[in-house]
């Protein structure tokens, strides 16, 4: 009796490991899709955390001025995102990611991808009526690249224009 319920317990743990091994149980196993990227990414913004926006890029980031570490981001976001809506009483009340449109390129080794016709719905909610606004956006292509099971922003890109209010 003891020995065939060690045997059964065996046979568990080797069909469990087995499966583990496969992919076949839980999503972390398989990775983050590109979608379930950008769902993150307006989660995010929608969240005006400058850490965890500045989280969504890969780093050292090379701008004309010079090189910038995650850090240096996350103070950019957070000056020129949290403090002025914070002050104005502003949030973000929708941040949404239009990508029925776009076309996202996934390189044979599903390293790196590049993604474009997208577009970003926004809306500001402020404390007066006049002050908040809803639009459109379209962004410019660009890069994602696989970090470990997860997809980060390769390089600059409309994004780290996070002066959302204003249209271009």
């Amino acid at each position: 009796m003891f020995s065939r319920m060690r045997v059964l317990s065996n046979l568990v743990v080797l069909v469990f490991v087995g499966l583990l091994f496969a992919g076949c149980l839980g999503s972390w196993a398989k990775g983050q899709t590109v979608e379930e990227f950008f769902e993150e990414v307006s989660a995010t913004f929608i969240s005006q955390d400058a850490a965890k926006i500045a989280d969504l890029w890969s780093y050292p980031l090379t701008f004309e001025v010079g090189t910038f570490d995650r850090e240096d981001v996350q103070a950019i976001i957070h000056v020129s995102l949290s403090i002025p809506l914070k002050i104005g009483g502003a949030s973000l009340e929708t941040f949404e990611i239009l990508d029925a449109e776009s076309d996202v390129l996934i390189s044979g080794d599903g390293k790196t991808a590049t993604v474009s016709n997208m577009a970003v719905h926004v809306t500001l909610v402020a404390q007066t009526p006049a002050s908040s606004s809803e639009f459109t956006r379209d962004v410019d292509p660009f890069e994602l690249i696989k970090v470990g099971k997860r997809w980060k922003f390769n390089g600059i890109n409309d994004f780290l224009d996070v002066s959302y209010g204003a249209k271009r």
